[in-house]
C-alpha cells in the first residue's frame, strides 16, 4: 500500500524506489529522525515492536489483511527467491512444516502475527485502519476513497480512479520490473526474476491451486485452533 500513499501525494505518480526503500524497521533512528513530514513507512512490525509515540501521538497506521491461504503460496516463491529457505524444498513439504510451526516470536509465523495485531486492535485504536486485500482488488476505487477519508486526503473522483489505475498489480509489477532492469545492470533474465517472486500474480484465491483438500481441512483445523 506504501506505492497508494505516494501516488495521492504525487497526483497519481507511483515512485517503486520510495516504497521498497520505506521499510521501518531497515531505517536507522537519525535517518528517521530527519525525515521530512509527512512521514510514510511500510512495516512488518507487530503493534508490540511499533515505538510507543506511535500511538501516543496518534499516527494513522493501516492494517492491511488477506487471506491466510494466499499468503502462503505467495510466501513460498518468495522465501525461496531470497534464499531465506532451501530452493529444493517442494510446496507439499513447505505447506506441512508451516503449519506445524510453533516460534511465536516468528515474523512468519502468520497465526500469531495476526492475533497480535486482533488482540491489539480489540482495545480500540481509531487511529488505526484495518483493509484487506480482497476488498481491493474487488472494488480499489471505493476502498481508495475510504482510506482518503481516513487519512484526511483530498482527493477527487478523476484521481481516484487514476490512483486505482496506475496501483493496480499489473501496473506496479511492471514498474518494478523496469526498475529492477536498471539495478540488474540492464540484464533482463535477472530483472524478470527478481520481479517474478517480489510480484507473483496477486489474484485472489490462488491458493485452490495449491491446497489438497486434506492440506486445506488441515490448514482450516489449524486455523480454529489459533
Amino acid at each position: 500500500m506504501g506505492n497508494g500513499f505516494h501516488a495521492k501525494k504525487r497526483k497519481g505518480r507511483l515512485s517503486w524506489k520510495e516504497k521498497t526503500s520505506a521499510m521501518f524497521e531497515f531505517i536507522p533512528g537519525e535517518v528517521l529522525r530527519m525525515s521530512p513530514k509527512p512521514r510514510i513507512y511500510n512495516t512488518h512490525f507487530s503493534p508490540q515492536c511499533l515505538p510507543k509515540q506511535a500511538f501516543d501521538k496518534k499516527c494513522k497506521i493501516l492494517f492491511l489483511q488477506r487471506n491466510p491461504k494466499d499468503v502462503l503460496v505467495s510466501l513460498f516463491p518468495f522465501l525461496q527467491g531470497h534464499n531465506f529457505i532451501d530452493s529444493t524444498i517442494k510446496w507439499d513439504e513447505f505447506i506441512s512444516k508451516y503449519m506445524e510451526l510453533e516460534v511465536e516470536s516468528s515474523l512468519l509465523n502468520w497465526f500469531y502475527y495476526t492475533r497480535q495485531w486482533f488482540e491489539f486492535l480489540k482495545e480500540g485504536h481509531d487511529n488505526i485502519y484495518c483493509l484487506s486485500y480482497e476488498d481491493m482488488k474487488d472494488d480499489p476505487v471505493t476502498e481508495i476513497s475510504k482510506l482518503a477519508k481516513f487519512l484526511e486526503v483530498e482527493a477527487n473522483s478523476d484521481l481516484v480512479k487514476d490512483i486505482a489505475v496506475k496501483c493496480s498489480f499489473q501496473n506496479m509489477k511492471q514498474a518494478a520490473s523496469s526498475k529492477q532492469e536498471t539495478f540488474a545492470i540492464n540484464n533482463k533474465e535477472l530483472a524478470k526474476k527478481i520481479t517474478n517472486f517480489t510480484y507473483r500474480k496477486g489474484e485472489v484465491g490462488d491458493w485452490k491451486n495449491y491446497f489438497t483438500v486434506a492440506v486445506n481441512e488441515k490448514f482450516n483445523a489449524r486455523f480454529a485452533k489459533r
